[in-house]
């Protein structure tokens, strides 16, 4: 049977190797390896914080380009439809007021700016 395959980044490698280590220095009854550890983590993680952590994984990816291309796409459908739309409602994550944070794409784009 094939296991399925995922790729992290080089820092979640980093942790996951450390993680490792210290799960298996000192323990002398087995060995965990590196894909076992991370299924491990992945399923205690959607049992016990998923649900609790999804705002902050949605704030932490949010895409202002995808988040306008959205809105668009709204009105589109709202206007095919007679619907009215809450613009400013649909925006107010692009204008910091909601609970979603900026991305870090959007941080770097930012400072580039300024730096300019």
């Amino acid at each position: 049977m094939e296991q399925p395959k995922i790729i992290v980044s080089a820092a979640a490698d980093q942790d996951l190797e450390a993680m490792l280590k210290e799960v298996n220095d000192g323990f002398d009854s087995g060995r965990v390896k590196k894909a076992q550890l991370a299924s491990w983590i992945i399923t205690y993680f959607r049992q016990s914080a998923f649900s609790k952590q999804m705002e902050n994984i949605r704030a932490e990816h949010f895409d202002q380009v995808a988040h306008l291309k959205n809105i668009i796409k709204r009105i589109e459908a709202a206007n095919e439809s007679n619907e009215k739309v809450e613009l400013e409602k649909l925006l107010n994550p692009l204008l910091g007021k909601s609970s979603m944070r900026q991305s870090s794409k959007a941080v770097k784009v930012e400072a580039k700016k300024e730096n300019s």
